[in-house]
């Protein structure tokens, strides 16, 4: 058993942080500015991507929006609340051409109506430099940083008139509107652009900061220490000072981090970790970055218990007179917050249509950052015509999905101005490595934009156009995490199966189509087939059946399977009776928004957020679908219902009354499957405490060191 010495400290609840959501974590330009609370997670923010990728698995990445308003082309059309943290455009017309017009709120008036080349020029008193760019800093691509909060609603159009116009516009939906101030043009963003252009200092508070700093000798395959802390605390900063920058010792020295005894958490060849897997270039990221000899961390990076940093040598030749200065603070770590890791991986000659790992891990946390390094073996660069793909939360829908490798990085045209490094994104370094064939490092980092997931994230990237390019890619994954998983299926409802139709007390009206579809996931890249059987509804047609939502959670997710063929889905929820808001999804399968077929790519998944005032504590729930779209059916062949513990009690506390007594024990009792065995009830998933996937005796001992006994509140950290 763990006993609660081992803590570190107790009572500390979740952090509170001004112009922040519910669940504790910073929203809108706080959330780009407050970069000493990067750490803490954010179970009410869910990490989107509308762009303009070929929905027809070709490389025609220009071609798709999501319909038309008047003559404006719509690429982005959300209900609900949520913040626009990124956008990123190009065209072949540069520079480009139209105006962009965002609407927020329902209104039928754009709060921003500016030409495009003006928007992104970097010189209007709402979109600063270098919040914004264009091609000439950001070598090809323009990009905006500015968020763009709202709490009803946002649609973004443009009127490019270029053949080729591609965008990437990367936001959150939140579960509540609370804490959000619709943009109005008035947030204050002069500290940020300060912060940033002061890249390459600490842009974290010093105040309390206690430093450790040295000169390290390393012999050959050897380990030196430096630093040992006990908690808790925070790593503010990691600074190296080499004796000299050469590729091979950034390849060989490692940086290696540990947190609390669990063991390791970072092992990264320094070059990567600091910006340039490809050799010596300025990298003057905000995070990290390289500035002569100089070498810099500053992602802040929270322990509990301890913290171990180490170099190690891994080539055969010793490497002395490392300077080094680690800065760190003691203080309470807040419960709802993440350890920090790093993933390095590599891989050659990849299988044609398998994506490239970045990251795949279980549990809570949110990506921060991507370290790509890209070799080619083919003359020319159409290794950089890859997407991005990351899944989230088990969705087979993609989260994200981009247009190209450059366009990720914020660049365009193969980065057609050369390098370049900014504060969040850059491409330091491009070199030949033979008559025909180049080489390119890039970086980007998530601030506002990082993507949180409460039960995994799957992340990765094509290799060439059509994933079938031999390059060699090199990669370090920044992110943050907690071990357990915070979201959970309880229930599911199969549309057309009669005994779960049944168990579920399911209803239907105005039915127009009933039957069996066999189709691919719309933007999946694995080519996903599902066959499944369901029904449309036309306008004012119902759908209505009960959930189980056992043990209860802070809030739920109700995930549906849909026909995406059919555009612009729209319906009212209610839940036990009151309305809990408009599910919307934009655009169709189709490149233009319309109901012309141009794939077999019908299936999506779309997710509604059932908000704590409607959900926290209740065993099930009954829900109402009601269409209220005109112009559309309304498509349903499967519905889950995912709980989300939201960090707000202890993590054994599985009838979320802010204890933990009697009756969890008994649910904690009737779920244990011992070890290497994982339960047959999915709500036990709850109760693996260790993130393991079994319920075995460690879990029992983590359980009982959260006893507090009913009606006493147990510690939020209890089970860490």
């Amino acid at each position: 058993m763990i006993g609660k010495a081992v803590i570190g400290f107790v009572g500390v609840a979740s952090l509170a942080v001004a112009g922040s959501v519910p669940g504790s974590a910073p929203v809108g330009i706080e959330a780009v500015r407050q970069f000493e609370h990067l750490s803490l997670l954010r179970p009410y923010a869910w990490a989107y991507q509308t762009s303009s990728h070929d929905r027809a698995f070709r490389n025609y990445d220009w071609t798709s929006f999501l319909g038309w308003k008047g003559s404006e082309k719509i690429v982005l059309d959300v209900k609900g609340p949520g913040c626009v943290y990124r956008m990123w455009f190009t065209s072949s017309q540069r520079p480009i051409n139209g105006t962009i017009r965002i609407y927020l709120d329902g209104s039928s008036t754009p709060v921003v109506e500016i030409p495009m080349r003006d928007f992104f020029r970097g010189d209007h008193p709402w979109f600063p430099s270098p919040l914004v760019g264009n091609p000439a800093v950001s070598s090809g691509g323009y990009y905006c940083y500015v968020p763009i909060p709202f709490r009803t609603g946002c649609r973004i159009t443009h009127t490019s008139p270029a053949e080729l116009t591609y965008y990437n516009i990367t936001y959150h939906r939140y579960v509540t509107a609370d804490g959000i101030t619709t943009f109005d043009g008035s947030q204050a963003t002069a500290a940020t652009v300060a912060q940033w252009n002061s890249a390459g200092q600490d842009p974290k508070p010093s105040e309390g900061n206690q430093v450790l700093a040295g000169t390290a000798g390393l012999a050959a395959r050897g380990s030196a220490a430096l630093a040992s802390l006990s908690g808790p605390g925070v790593v503010n900063s990691i600074e190296l000072e080499l004796p000299s920058v050469t590729q091979q010792v950034l390849t060989s020295l490692r940086l290696r981090l540990s947190w609390d005894g669990l063991g390791s958490a970072v092992d990264v060849p320094v070059g990567s970790f600091f910006g340039s897997g490809l050799g010596p270039a300025t990298v003057r990221g905000l995070p990290v970055g390289m500035l002569g000899e100089r070498l810099y961390c500053y992602f802040p990076m929270p322990f509990r218990r301890q913290a171990q940093i180490a170099l190690y040598n891994a080539s055969d030749n010793p490497i002395g007179g490392i300077g080094y200065r680690v800065a760190y603070r003691s203080q309470p770590v807040p419960a709802n917050t993440g350890r920090f890791y790093c993933l390095h991986a590599s891989a050659g000659q990849l299988p044609e249509g398998v994506d490239y790992n970045f990251l795949t891990t279980t549990g809570t946390g949110h990506l921060a950052g991507i370290v790509q390094t890209l070799r080619g073996s083919t003359p020319g660069q159409w290794y950089l015509e890859g997407d991005e793909r990351i899944y989230v939360d088990g969705a087979l829908t993609p989260a994200l999905h981009g247009t190209g490798t450059e366009d990720f990085f914020n660049g365009g045209w193969y980065f057609e101005y050369g390098t370049f490094s900014l504060p969040l994104h850059g491409a330091p370094l491009h070199l030949p490595t033979s008559a025909t064939t180049e080489a390119n490092t890039c970086y980007r980092f998530m601030l506002g934009d990082l993507i949180p997931f409460r039960s995994m994230i799957r992340a990765g990237i094509e290799h060439g156009g059509w994933n079938e390019d031999p390059v060699q890619i090199e990669s370090v994954a920044f992110y943050y995490k907690s071990p357990r998983s915070t979201l959970f299926l309880a229930d599911a409802v199969d549309v057309g199966d009669s005994n779960s139709e049944t168990a579920h007390a399911y209803t239907c009206t105005n039915v127009v189509w009933s039957g069996t579809n066999n189709s691919l996931y719309a933007s999946n890249g694995d080519q996903v087939y599902a066959t499944d059987s369901g029904r449309w509804l036309g306008l004012g047609g119902t759908s209505q059946f009960t959930v189980v939502t056992d043990p209860p959670g802070g809030y739920v997710v109700l995930r549906r399977r849909l026909d995406y063929n059919v555009p612009r889905q729209e319906a009212d929820v209610y839940v036990d009776g009151v309305l809990a808001g408009t599910w919307y999804d934009a655009g169709s399968s189709a490149s233009d928004g319309s109901r012309k077929v141009e794939a077999d790519a019908a299936f999506r998944d779309s997710d509604f957020f059932i908000p704590p005032a409607l959900a926290r504590g209740k065993r099930s729930l009954d829900i109402r679908i009601v269409n209220t779209s005109a112009e559309s059916e309304w498509t349903e062949y499967h519905y889950w219902a995912f709980i989300v513990h939201d960090g707000t009690t202890a993590a054994p506390d599985f009838d979320y009354d802010g204890d933990v007594d009697q009756e969890d024990f008994a649910f904690m009792q009737a779920c244990l499957s011992g070890s290497y065995t994982a339960p047959v009830d999915p709500r036990c998933r709850t109760a693996d405490l260790d993130g393991d996937e079994d319920i075995d005796s460690v879990d029992a001992g983590l359980f009982l060191n959260c006893l507090s006994g009913s009606g006493r509140f147990a510690e939020l950290d209890c089970a860490d």
